[in-house]
């Protein structure tokens, strides 16, 4: 009820390719929804970029990141859902 979004990742294996969903419901252009946006395409990039591409890792009670590109992906991603949601 109080979802108003979320990112679904599936590992794919040899014979399968990864699925992921990125879902935004009942989309407007509003504050809100933009937050929800960038919400869960945080969850995207330190989920896809973090976890399964190494850029986060701990190590002696250390955590090394690459916040950089990490960042970088994530104003990429925001900009091709812009394009999507508004067919730019």
């Amino acid at each position: 009820e109080y979802n108003k979004g979320f990112f679904w990742m599936k590992q794919g294996s040899d014979t399968q390719k990864r699925t992921t969903i990125l879902y935004l419901k009942n989309w407007k252009e509003d504050w809100e929804h933009y937050g929800t946006l960038i919400h869960e395409l945080f969850h995207a990039v330190f989920i896809v970029l973090g976890n399964e591409r190494g850029m986060l890792t701990a190590q002696d009670d250390e955590v090394f990141y690459e916040d950089g590109a990490m960042a970088y992906q994530q104003e990429y991603l925001f900009q091709q859902c812009r394009r999507k949601l508004y067919k730019l």
